[in-house]
C-alpha cells in the first residue's frame, strides 16, 4: 500500500520532518530493490579486468618500494608495469599517494554516497511530484548531507569539484 505524499510546500518544521522523513523512506525502499536492467557480462568482466589492474599495480609499487627486484621482474609483465617498476619518479610524489590536504577515506566515501544520493533524491521526486529542484528547505542537498552526516557546504563543494 502506497502511503499519502506529504506536501511539497512545507508550511512549518513538522511538514518539512515530514517530507524528509518520507524522502528518506522511499531511498531506503529503492535501495532494497535496486534495478537491475543496466547489469550485463561484459559490464562485469570490464570491472573485474580493471580491479584486477589496480590491484596489481599496487603490488608493483609495493615491490618497487621494498626493492625487491625478483617480485618486479614476475609481476612486470606489461609495458605500463614495466615503465611503472623500472623507472624513477622524477619529483614530488607518485601518483596515488596521500597528500596532505586530501580528504580522509571514510568522508570521502561519505560524501560520494551523498552526492549520488543527492540525485537519486531529484528523480524520487520528478517520478513522486513532477518536480525536481526546491529552493525551500528541505532541499535534496540538505537531506542528503543529514542523511550521511556531513555538512552541507561540503557536500556542494565535493559535487563542484567532482
Amino acid at each position: 500500500m502506497k502511503t499519502k505524499l506529504p506536501r511539497w510546500f512545507c508550511r512549518d518544521a513538522k511538514d518539512r520532518e515530514r517530507f524528509e522523513a518520507w524522502t528518506n523512506t522511499a531511498l531506503d525502499e529503492a535501495s532494497k530493490n535496486p534495478s537491475t536492467d543496466f547489469f550485463d557480462e561484459t559490464f562485469a568482466d570490464a570491472v573485474e579486468q580493471d580491479f584486477k589492474q589496480q590491484l596489481k599495480r599496487g603490488r608493483v609499487l609495493l615491490a618497487r618500494e621494498a626493492q625487491d627486484h625478483e617480485a618486479l621482474a614476475r609481476l612486470a609483465d606489461t609495458e605500463e608495469l614495466r615503465r611503472l617498476a623500472f623507472q624513477r619518479h622524477k619529483q614530488g610524489r607518485e601518483k596515488g599517494e596521500h597528500r596532505p590536504r586530501d580528504r580522509r577515506p571514510v568522508l570521502k566515501i561519505c560524501l560520494e554516497d551523498a552526492a549520488n544520493d543527492v540525485d537519486r533524491i531529484r528523480d524520487l521526486w520528478q517520478r513522486a511530484y513532477n518536480r525536481r529542484n526546491r529552493t525551500k528547505e528541505p532541499t535534496a542537498i540538505a537531506i542528503a548531507a543529514r542523511r550521511y552526516g556531513v555538512k552541507e557546504t561540503q557536500l556542494v563543494n565535493f559535487r563542484k569539484n567532482r
